[in-house]
């Protein structure tokens, strides 16, 4: 249209000329028309040769502005200098400076205990009063950077996550540079067969007309959803009413009390947002023992409209019938009449096998793992870049998915890098690492009140409960930092102090009854993961599906069992909350609780503690001992002194868990009346928030304002000299007034 406009100008600057020409031509002669004549012939060449000037610079500057755009979304990592702040970074720069403040006008004699709670107040609705109408709540700030279904009414995450994820109309540059990794990360770890985006495809239906990239190529996602157990009380889910989406009264109290609807509805308007990014295409699996009614079936659908769905109407209620038309929503019902009393019974582990029959879909042959052999009217079936397996009762966000694509790919370049990565000979026993997730809990009114005691009340801090400090090692991947270009590695071939801190599981996560009993029937695929949440991309699942055909035929070099880690500098992100929040302080079975493995030494403490009297209440006792609630804050500290503690030693021959010899943690060794300077809470605030990620491409460079964040961000192998003491200014303002 542009080109149209500029020829019109032309023309109509063409016939101005000839127009002025005629005025000053008073008599007409054959020498003045021939010079007419001329001097059309070379307004006519010189307008010409503009137009062509034109045209041929407006296709260069397309072609300039298509190699930016291509440049920009590989994101160089050396455009980051010393002093450049990306536009995603200025509210937390803000923040610093706040925090800067706030020491500055402190009285330095007020200070005595320094708590980091930051962040606005938050209600905790812990009881629901049925007579009342009502919720009762506590007010607090979680501050743990877990994504709770209570505190975070948004969908995607945090705030920073939906700020860089969810397009917007006026999304900076950089922003939309950075939001772009997760689609990289995808796609260097996913399927080499990418859809038919051509129009008139059912891609091209779904997402020809997105807001944001419409019709391009995204990350497929397949989510396996686990419903057995879901009811509304003690009544099957299926067998009720779905929710009116446009009904008058309030919705339901999120609450174990209530229908297990609301926990399925917060997972499925989580995963149309991810289609609202336009970097994920979701297809929905739901699996279930028996048929359900189509009434459940289009209420699913009728959540996901930016995944493909349709929006709610009254005459799907009324029709009471599935119309034919694609949807992402699949009902796979996974047993028979002969199996359904199994399927139903939560010990079986009937459904989780399923779950996993369905994603890894092997032959058995080794040289076949790209070949699925599943029923090809099953969307699980389709060549996906990421498959989730999820359980009704736990939580998917955006932030789980981008930060399990960003560990992997960081796993991947350090497979890839040439560096020796022998160094650690206590690390993981397998070579095959996967990252995996770990539920949480919040405290509730309706358990045991042990379970409070155990917390110190503090009701607004989530806990693990499968898990213990004894369930998890750190080792050092050197390379484990991937770059510009998908799995490369950012660091130099010999630099094996580039790198990131990992938590690797030495144990398998315990639950508590009856999953218990469903994990041991039917173990998790990876050594030390969890069987109610966790992911595989294509990659992933091609190896490990050769891995499973060697072991079976008894081949020789056959790949080891896939063993569980987390990224240290982004450990939040793998914390999945369990939205019932009922499963703090229940007690696990004997010899099935996390810690299994030094069960010795905890017999010899209780013993110990026994002897010396010091708990005068057996109920005390029973909750120290017979209960497991591993706060979130406190397992990051404990995985943080285990890395710094490690390499303390390897460095001063001296193994002591309690007194660092000569590197130590900036943060976490600083006793509790000592405030740690503001820079350095900074920092773990983001590392908490998952924004050592999300921002990869800045925490990564060699921008010098974030080099103290290294540290929080699992960065620094040799963390800090036990000799260097950071300074911190307290009251330095109202000093200055006084004066």
């Amino acid at each position: 249209l542009h080109r149209i406009t500029m020829c019109d100008k032309m023309i109509a600057d063409t016939n101005q000329a000839e127009l002025s020409m005629k005025e000053q031509a008073s008599a007409p002669t054959v020498a003045r028309r021939l010079a007419m004549s001329g001097v059309k012939l070379a307004l006519a060449a010189t307008f010409f040769y503009a137009a062509y000037q034109r045209v041929v610079s407006a296709n260069e500057s397309e072609m300039e502005s298509e190699e930016q755009y291509a440049s920009a979304s590989r994101r160089r990592l050396s455009e980051f200098d010393e002093d450049h702040v990306p536009s995603y970074m200025q509210p937390m720069m803000k923040d610093l400076e706040a925090r800067k403040n706030l020491f500055r006008e402190s009285p330095q004699e007020e200070v005595k205990y320094w708590f980091e709670y930051s962040g606005p107040l938050q209600k905790y609705y812990y009881r629901y009063s049925k007579s009342r109408g009502k919720a009762d709540y506590f007010e607090g700030r979680d501050d743990s950077g877990v994504v709770s279904s209570r505190f975070i009414q948004n969908f995607g995450g945090t705030k920073e996550h939906q700020d860089t994820l969810l397009p917007k109309a006026d999304t900076a540059n950089d922003v939309a540079q950075a939001s772009m990794r997760l689609y990289e990360n995808c796609l260097a770890l996913g399927s080499p067969a990418r859809p038919d985006t051509a129009p008139g495809t059912t891609w091209n239906e779904w997402f020809g007309k997105a807001s944001y990239r419409p019709g391009e190529d995204r990350c497929r996602v397949l989510f396996a959803f686990n419903t057995v157990g879901a009811g509304r009380g003690s009544t099957m889910l299926w067998e009720t009413n779905p929710p009116e989406p446009h009904a008058e009264d309030p919705p339901r109290w999120i609450s174990e009390q209530q229908t297990a609807a609301t926990h399925i509805e917060r997972n499925l308007r989580e995963i149309n947002a991810m289609c609202q990014t336009g970097l994920i295409a979701a297809r929905v699996q739901i699996l279930v023992c028996e048929s359900i009614s189509p009434k459940w079936i289009d209420w699913m659908d009728s959540l996901l409209v930016d995944c493909g769905g349709r929006p709610w109407s009254e005459e799907m209620q009324k029709r009471g019938e599935l119309d034919e038309r694609p949807s992402p929503v699949q009902i796979v019902v996974a047993s028979s009449a002969a199996t359904a009393e199994t399927c139903h019974d939560l010990k079986s582990g009937f459904m989780e096998k399923r779950a996993q029959d369905l994603i890894l879909a092997h032959s058995g042959n080794p040289n076949s793992s790209n070949q699925k052999t599943t029923d090809p009217s099953l969307v699980s079936s389709d060549e996906h870049d990421l498959y989730v397996s999820m359980k009704w009762n736990t939580l998917v966000t955006t932030r789980a998915i981008a930060s399990f694509l960003q560990a992997s790919v960081d796993l991947a370049s350090a497979a890839k890098s040439p560096v020796d990565k022998g160094s650690d000979k206590e690390g993981p026993s397998s070579n095959f690492l996967i990252p995996s997730f770990v539920q949480v809990s919040y405290v509730s009114e309706e358990n045991s009140k042990i379970a409070k005691w155990r917390m110190h009340g503090d009701f607004f801090h989530p806990a693990a409960w499968e898990i213990c400090k004894e369930s998890f090692e750190t080792t050092w991947i050197p390379h484990s930092l991937a770059g510009t270009h998908g799995v490369e590695s950012m660091c130099s071939s010999e630099d094996s102090m580039c790198g990131q801190w990992w938590l690797y599981f030495t144990e398998l996560q315990m639950s508590t009854s009856p999953s218990v009993y469903a994990n041991e029937v039917v173990p998790a695929l990876v050594q030390g993961g969890s069987n109610a949440f966790w992911m595989l991309t294509e990659r992933h699942r091609r190896e490990y599906v050769k891995g499973v055909s060697c072991r079976k035929t008894k081949g020789d070099n056959c790949m080891r069992e896939p063993q569980a880690v987390i990224p240290l500098g982004d450990l939040e992100s793998f914390l999945i909350n369990f939205t019932p929040n009922t499963a703090l302080g229940k007690k696990h079975l004997e010899g099935r609780r996390p810690g299994y493995t030094k069960a010795e030494q905890f017999a010899r403490d209780r013993e110990a503690v026994k002897e010396r009297q010091q708990l005068e209440d057996e109920d005390i006792e029973t909750a120290l001992f017979d209960y497991t609630i591993y706060p979130a804050a406190l397992f990051h500290k404990d995985a943080t002194l285990k890395a710094a503690r490690k390499r303390d030693a390897a460095l001063s021959q001296k193994s002591d868990p309690n007194n660092p010899h000569k590197i130590k943690s900036s943060y976490y060794d600083i006793t509790i009346t000592k405030p740690r300077p503001p820079v350095l809470g900074w920092c773990q605030a983001m590392a908490r928030q998952g924004l050592c990620s999300l921002f990869a491409d800045y925490f990564r460079s060699a921008a010098s304002s974030i080099q103290p964040c290294a540290e929080a961000c699992g960065m620094a192998r040799d963390f800090t000299p036990v000799d260097k003491v950071e300074p911190v200014e307290i009251g330095t303002a109202v000093a200055a007034k006084k004066e």
